[in-house]
Formats: structure tokens, sequence, C-alpha cells
């Protein structure tokens, strides 16, 4: 797995980008469908979940999609945001 994090001016991760490689595939689909699971639950809105000695509040969530404003078209499940 290869992970990318941009950081803000004081620090914080604000930004995430994880490519996984030589992943095995039945793991991948599973971890993806609880994530979409988890995003999708609005309930999950506002929850706090603490990791690394440090205290994180689901402000939002969001499944992106991308309409090209030329042709149109729709390209959906582009990124998976929790904010």
């Amino acid at each position: 797995m290869l992970t990318r994090c941009k950081n803000d001016e004081d620090g914080d991760t604000n930004a995430c980008r994880y490519d996984y490689e030589k992943v095995d595939s039945a793991a991948a689909d599973k971890m993806v469908h609880r994530l979409n699971a988890f995003i999708a639950d609005k309930a999950n809105i506002g929850k706090e979940f603490t990791a690394g000695g440090k205290t994180f509040k689901v402000a939002k969530t969001e499944d992106f999609e991308y309409t090209d404003p030329i042709d149109k078209s729709v390209a959906k499940k582009q990124v998976e945001m929790l904010i």
C-alpha cells in the first residue's frame, strides 16, 4: 500500500490518498464495501473516533461524483470523503 498525505500549515493532515498494490482483492472489496456503508450511513456524522492520541469528529461524509462540463457525462465513486 502506498500512502500520500497532504498537510496544512499547522502540520495537520487534511488529505490522504491510498494506492493499493499487491493487496488481496477479496479483502480490499470487503474494506471498500464497509467504507461505502459507513459513508452512506448519515448517523455517523457527529461521531468521534480516537487514533494516535488525537480525537476526530466526523463533520461530513461524501461519495464524490464529477459531471463533465462539456459532454455532461457523470463519473461516480471518484473519491470517498470523511470530513
